[in-house]
């Protein structure tokens, strides 16, 4: 039942990588997109450019917040451990108990 359950969590995360992968993707066309056809040669109302370019901004105000959350949440969890570590070694509170070997003296 325990490995069910791993598997599960194991496809579960394997499911959200691979839609926030695809969210960073679409967003990043996105801005390439509009870097290389902000000059273009408009051709009128209909102009075909201009519509994917206004879906590109529209598509960057929309994910912008998770597309920044995702990026905080890649760059600061490979230093949880590392803060973990080194709290634990700065927050260490020194009691009777923990000094026992200096009171026996």
């Amino acid at each position: 039942m325990a490995e069910r359950n791993i598997k599960t969590l194991t496809r579960k995360r394997k499911i959200t990588f691979a839609f926030a992968a695809i969210l960073l993707l679409s967003v990043l066309f996105s801005v390439c997109y509009i870097a290389l056809e902000a000059e273009h040669d408009c051709s009128g109302d209909e102009c075909p450019v201009c519509v994917f370019l206004a879906l590109c901004e529209q598509n960057i105000r929309e994910y912008r917040f998770a597309v920044l959350l995702l990026a905080l949440f890649f760059l600061i969890t490979p230093a949880i451990p590392l803060i973990h570590q080194s709290g634990a070694q700065c927050f260490r509170i020194e009691t009777p108990v923990s000094l026992k070997v200096q009171l026996n003296n």
